[in-house]
This record gives structure tokens, sequence and C-alpha cells, in this order.
């Protein structure tokens, strides 16, 4: 697991982006979120945080403990 906050956790998410990734916004989750495969973005109080997962299995397996762990990060800041 990865963790970066500031604005090197946006600059990831820029680079995806750029990289055209799929991305799902999640509503409800700081001032913005989104969840792609292996990663969540979170916004919230003016700091952005990536929470990177390498794993090697389905990635779907995944996507509801990253919102969960954005939910948290985000009540957080």
């Amino acid at each position: 697991m990865e963790i970066y906050v500031g604005d090197g956790a946006k600059k990831i998410l820029d680079v995806d982006r750029d990289l055209d990734h799929e991305f799902q916004t999640l509503s409800g989750i700081g001032d913005e979120a989104y969840l792609e495969d292996g990663a969540v973005f979170v916004h919230a109080a003016g700091v952005w945080v990536a929470i990177r997962l390498v794993r090697l299995d389905d990635p779907a397996r995944y996507h509801k403990p990253l919102t969960d762990l954005a939910r948290t990060v985000a009540g957080r800041l």
C-alpha cells in the first residue's frame, strides 16, 4: 500500500487522467473523490490524498474497501 498526501497525490491523479485511466466518481466523500482499479483519490479540507493498493488479484475485489477507506480519510481531514 502506498499513501500520498498533498501535491504528489494530486499529481498522480493528473497523470492517471492523462493516461486515460477509468475513474468512478465517489459521491458524498470529501469535496471530491475518485476510484480507479487499485487506487482511490480524495480531496477534503484543501488536501489531496491518494491511496494505492498493489495486488496481483482482481482489483474489483478492493473497490469497496478502498471506498470505505476514502470515506474514513475524508472524515479525518
